[in-house]
């Protein structure tokens, strides 16, 4: 038996999963390993899979793993989706979490933080 994670039935088209994601805006808390099993990146799955990513969040490192240990990153915008990049990562304790205007408008967050 073969086990699916949440964003491998997302990248499998399941509706059971799609209609809890689809029509609504999204945010993405991600980094280089949120892959799904054929190794395409969350947020590549979840555009692909027609859902709306408006805003993508990066943990210690950064969302794309730039940054080096203990070093805060600024936000940015994605190259391919033009979506908000946000830190959630940095030297003062309000750094280490989202700040209410980068929720705004969002109906949901996907997390996929895998070890």
């Amino acid at each position: 038996m073969r086990v699916a994670t949440g964003l491998d039935r997302i990248a499998q088209g399941d509706p059971d999963v799609l209609r809890l994601l689809r029509g609504r805006k999204l945010g993405l808390l991600a980094h280089p390993a949120s892959v799904s099993a054929d190794l395409r990146h969350a947020r590549d799955v979840l555009v692909d899979a027609g859902c709306n990513v408006a805003a993508l969040f990066g943990p210690e490192h950064g969302y794309g793993g730039e940054a080096q240990d203990m070093i805060g990153i600024t936000n940015a915008r994605d190259a391919d989706t033009g979506a908000p990049i946000h830190s959630l990562y940095g030297a003062r304790p309000e750094d280490l979490s989202p700040r209410p205007e980068w929720l705004a408008g969002l109906d949901a967050i996907v997390i996929d933080l895998q070890d």
